[in-house]
């Protein structure tokens, strides 16, 4: 009888990508470090450490991110300017592996004004796993996903606290309305209006620079005229809460 391979991809978006050592289901470790790529810089690394007691094949590749919902990928045909070395590694057990993101494009395409944003995703590849029915190989294979930043030299100082002042809100309804009025990407650590926080999962969105996000409200979100929010730095450590007006 033929065997039937089954699989299951579990996705882990990290897409804050923020130094922290951090752990994706069970024990694969990685930091929650911003990784931000500057203009004229060689590479940036994301690494991956093996603390479990299976080793992985660790399949790596690059995407565009769809910022309306922050956590799919686009899948279209423009070229990601960045390639990522090696596309496959066996990550063995106990053992520690830098992947090198390198940018392949050309900087003079990019906007100069603002940052740009992409995607690192790993797929961990693990043994066969036979079950009790014998002619069933069972797959659990995660995937890991990373933001990855393009920076203009020109912006290259630039720190979120010092983007705190160019946020903007307003309210339509049950949606919350962000303008994000800085070059640089930021997310949420939390948003609250009154006593009703704001899921966990809209917070994936990123707010993009010099453009609107909008963030659904759950139901009977109180009227009120304030919000109050917390930013992430680059370590993924929460910033100062913050109190703005709702316009």
């Amino acid at each position: 009888m033929q065997k039937i391979a089954t699989f299951f991809i579990l996705t882990l978006v990290l897409l804050a990508s923020f130094s922290l050592p951090t752990k994706a289901q069970n024990n694969i470790l990685f930091s929650l470090q911003r990784h931000t790529y500057i203009e004229g810089d060689r590479s940036i690394s994301i690494g991956l450490r093996n603390a479990e007691s299976t080793p992985y094949l660790v399949q790596a590749s690059l995407a565009r991110l769809d910022e309306s919902s922050g956590v799919k990928q686009l899948n279209n045909e423009e070229t990601v300017p960045f390639i990522i070395t090696p596309p496959l590694h066996k990550l063995e057990v106990g053992t520690y592996y830098d992947w090198r993101v390198m940018f392949s494009g050309n900087s003079q395409l990019l906007p100069k004004d603002r940052e740009s944003v992409y995607l690192a995703k790993y797929l961990l590849i693990p043994p066969s796993q036979k079950e009790a029915a014998p002619n069933v190989d069972l797959n659990v294979m995660r995937s890991l996903v990373f933001k990855i930043y393009y920076r203009p030299k020109s912006l290259a100082s630039l720190e979120i606290k010092d983007m705190e002042d160019k946020l903007s809100f307003r309210r339509d309804g049950e949606l919350l309305i962000v303008k994000n009025n800085s070059p640089l990407y930021l997310v949420f650590d939390k948003v609250s209006i009154g006593k009703t926080v704001v899921d966990e999962k809209e917070l994936f969105k990123p707010l993009p620079p010099f453009a609107e996000q909008t963030f659904n409200l759950p139901k009977n979100t109180p009227i009120d005229s304030n919000v109050e929010w917390n930013l992430l730095d680059e370590y993924s450590f929460s910033l100062e809460k913050q109190n703005s007006k709702l316009n």
